[in-house]
């Protein structure tokens, strides 16, 4: 094997597998990094074996790398909308991003199914053939050199919204610690060159045709992507623990022991970990005091950029805390007090002038559904079984 696709296949699954060791990691959007990482490696690897003709080798991994190539982008941004934009909780609606790679498995499902021989006896003229191979009209529609356009097109419109998420909260991060700058400068610095070795030939391919863009020359940017990512992760080591690292940028510098003390790793980590969760709970403190003090609840589209510029705190930083507080994300987080300040308003007979809904829009509900939604998983019982029960006690 060609040593930079060794070397980045290697790289790609130990920075992929360190990022799901430690338990803070796998705790946080270090997940779907992880998982980006490893669909690289395996692009990587499939890629050369079609130009060096190894996957007659295999030829049971005959065009599965396009269902990579089609997650490795969503799962990415994702990871950035997370680590950038502090929104880490999984949305349903996620699942839509897998449609295209959900498109391309039904396609080429009859391909899949064939043996080993009649894949090897389609396939062995198309190796080391880039033209052949870019084409992909072994599926059902038969489509010649439709997946490379919708793979090129699907991952660029990815990048382009990493891109903007970069530049929307970048001011954050500017105005944040030394820490949080540098993690600012990583993520961008991983960003470009996805852009870089990527993006741009893929799209410039597209468009002109270029004869530099082989299936070599694809597979070894694949493989340098995966190199220098590895190594950010590597010689970067705290975003390897996830958002572990963030509160030690808060945190006072703890007095090492001397060299005539025999403190142990333990100790120094429990000590860490102790500081770390006070600055945590003061944190969240403020939040929970600024949130009542303020009843920003009660305003309908209240997000957690608004709390962000509201108290100078990053949005990740807010996202991380409440998680780690509550077990919940922001949204949630807030209609707990959204449904708190209605059951107040029951109490002060608010109930008897206003309807149900008239009081949920006044809570910071957008709508009766998600305000039933969320009284329900906090109270165990609808709002106006709630009031029934309410009105029975009173009576």
């Amino acid at each position: 094997m060609d040593f930079v696709i060794g070397l980045g296949a290697f790289l790609g699954v130990l920075s992929g597998s360190l990022l799901l060791f430690f338990k803070a990691s796998r705790k946080s959007v270090n997940v779907l990094l992880a998982a980006s990482m490893f669909c690289l490696s395996y692009l990587s690897v499939i890629s050369h074996f079609n130009g060096s003709g190894l996957i007659l080798e295999f030829p049971h991994l005959t065009r599965t790398a396009l269902i990579p190539a089609y997650l490795v982008f969503p799962l990415l941004y994702l990871y950035y909308k997370g680590a950038i934009a502090g929104d880490s909780s999984w949305k349903s609606w996620y699942w839509l991003f897998a449609i295209p790679a959900v498109i391309y498995i039904i396609d080429f499902s009859g391909f899949f199914l064939l043996s080993a021989e009649d894949k090897i006896r389609i396939f062995s003229g198309k190796v080391g053939d880039t033209d052949e191979i870019f084409r992909f009209n072994e599926g059902i529609l038969g489509l010649a050199g439709f997946h490379l356009i919708l793979r090129t097109i699907w991952g660029s419109i990815f990048l382009v919204m990493i891109g903007k998420l970069l530049w929307v909260y970048r001011s954050e991060f500017m105005n944040g610690s030394v820490k949080e700058k540098s993690f600012f400068y990583v993520q961008s610095f991983i960003w470009s060159i996805f852009c870089l070795l990527l993006l741009i030939p893929a799209v410039l391919n597209l468009v002109l045709k270029l004869e530099i863009y082989t299936v070599a020359f694809l597979s070894h940017s694949l493989a340098y992507v995966v190199i220098f990512v590895s190594l950010c992760l590597l010689f970067y080591p705290q975003l390897l623990y996830g958002y572990y690292w963030t509160y030690q940028a808060e945190t006072k510098k703890l007095t090492l022991p001397s060299s005539g003390e025999k403190a142990s790793d333990e100790s120094l980590q429990s000590r860490m970990a102790g500081e770390i969760k006070i600055q945590e709970e003061a944190l969240y403190i403020q939040l929970e005091e600024h949130v009542k003090e303020h009843s920003v609840y009660q305003e309908i589209g209240y997000t957690i950029h608004m709390l962000s510029k509201e108290i100078g705190i990053p949005a990740y930083k807010i996202s991380a805390v409440i998680n780690s507080a509550k077990g919940t994300n922001f949204n949630n987080w807030l209609n707990d007090f959204r449904v708190d300040y209605f059951i107040r308003l029951i109490e002060e007979g608010e109930a008897e002038t206003y309807t149900i809904q008239s009081l949920a829009k006044k809570c910071g509900f957008s709508s009766r559904t998600s305000f039933t939604s969320a009284f329900k998983k906090k109270k165990g019982t609808t709002p106006g079984q709630y009031l029934r029960q309410s009105t029975q006690k009173v009576s």
